[in-house]
């Protein structure tokens, strides 16, 4: 079974011209992990991301992704 990372979802106002709506510092972002076998989530975690004017999206994802892996990896092994 191999665990898959298939949707970063954004939970901070942010428009991509101006950068967050509200004055936020942070863009929340939830990263869901999924396995091969199934359509189910099987984890779910939360990362905060300072706002960058210099990060594409795809750099904010990429990076949300890695903190995310660490996040479970620190979880996993006190489990």
């Amino acid at each position: 079974m191999r665990f898959l990372i298939t949707r970063v979802t954004y939970h901070s106002e942010y428009d991509i011209e101006k950068g967050p709506v509200f004055g936020e510092k942070t863009i929340g972002m939830t990263v869901d992990v999924y396995t091969d076998q199934s359509e189910r989530c099987q984890l779910e975690t939360w990362v905060e991301l300072p706002y960058s004017k210099e990060l594409t999206l795809e750099e904010m994802e990429n990076k949300a992704i890695e903190m995310a892996k660490e996040k479970l990896k620190t979880v996993l092994s006190q489990i």
